[in-house]
């Protein structure tokens, strides 16, 4: 009987001892209250879920390259299409063609480089200010094809958010490796309502050097410009470009192969329009349609015209 009621006094003891030490040990760790406030009407589900890289022009500039897509190959999981200098369209994570979907502002490059890889983009990446990347369910805005993403150029043709006064650059830069060179200058002016911007480049590449000699065919030159104006108001602000741009590159071939180049030429027209708060509830509403006029020509040496693609497409 003694031994009973010394073990339901140990076991009480023990008992009262371990509520002791875990009341102490949670007394010991209280933390600070934290709030975290959140609101459904700042951003949405496809902004939060999509992946988004962007390119400064500075890296653009630097990066080197003739196309969109050599200018773009120091991102990881992008790399460029290898079959011309002059026809690098960009490469995401193994997709290309129609699988990816290069745009200007949104608005598609309306060319015909998804058909065959030797075909060339008509957006050089000089006239960009930066050059973003889109992958995951935000490229369902541009269609249901580009599985693979979005390469979207970004540049300021139609002026909305220039500061008061002049603002230009003149840049230059030029590589070893097929003599490459390229130059280009912009400016833009803001007076009162108005805004104006023009843009032009110029870029060249001879036929590259490879460990067995030099590569057949393979230069590249490429040139463009544009112009476009601004009517800003405090309500809102409509404008509208227009830009060229002229590539003519070859086709690189075996030392014995047929030469062949292509001629491609393009004019773009666009028109902007923003509305600040035009309605209670609405911070605003932008839009944007574009339309361009395409065309390229497939020329074989001692042949002559082979073949001609013609485009004419709008978009908004």
């Amino acid at each position: 009987m003694r031994a009973e009621w010394r073990m339901k006094i140990v076991f009480g003891s023990t008992g009262l001892f371990l509520i002791f030490l875990s009341t102490h040990s949670l007394c010991a760790q209280t933390v600070d209250e934290v709030v975290i406030t959140g609101t459904p009407l700042i951003g949405d589900a496809i902004d939060q879920t999509q992946s988004v890289a962007e390119i400064s022009r500075d890296d653009i500039i630097s990066s080197g390259g003739f196309g969109l897509g050599d200018s773009l190959r120091n991102v990881p999981g992008i790399t460029s299409s290898g079959f011309s200098p002059g026809a690098a369209r960009p490469i995401i994570r193994g997709f290309d063609a129609g699988r990816v979907r290069v745009t200007e502002n949104g608005i598609g490059s309306h060319d015909v480089s998804d058909i065959s890889a030797d075909h060339g983009v008509p957006i050089d990446p000089l006239s960009a200010i930066e050059v973003e990347i889109l992958r995951g369910p935000g490229t369902l805005r541009y269609g249901s094809q580009a599985i693979g993403g979005v390469v979207n150029a970004i540049n300021n043709r139609i002026p909305f958010d220039v500061a008061d006064g002049n603002a230009g650059e003149i840049f230059a830069g030029g590589a070893s490796n097929a003599l490459e060179r390229l130059s280009g200058a912009t400016f833009d002016h803001r007076g009162g309502d108005f805004a104006f911007h023009a843009d032009a480049f110029l870029r060249g590449a001879d036929s590259y050097d490879t460990p067995l000699g030099k590569q057949k065919n393979s230069y590249a030159f490429g040139r463009g410009f544009a112009l476009g104006g601004v009517y800003v108001q405090e309500s809102g602000a409509a404008g509208v470009s227009y830009s060229n741009y002229y590539s003519h590159y070859g086709i690189a071939s075996k030392p014995d192969g047929e030469k062949s180049h292509i001629d491609l030429d393009q004019s773009n027209y666009s028109c902007a329009l923003r509305l600040n708060a035009p309605l209670p509830g609405i911070e605003s509403i932008n839009g944007r349609i574009g339309y361009s006029d395409y065309k390229h020509k497939e020329i074989v040496a001692g042949q002559g015209l082979l073949s001609t693609f013609k485009n004419k497409e709008w978009e908004g």
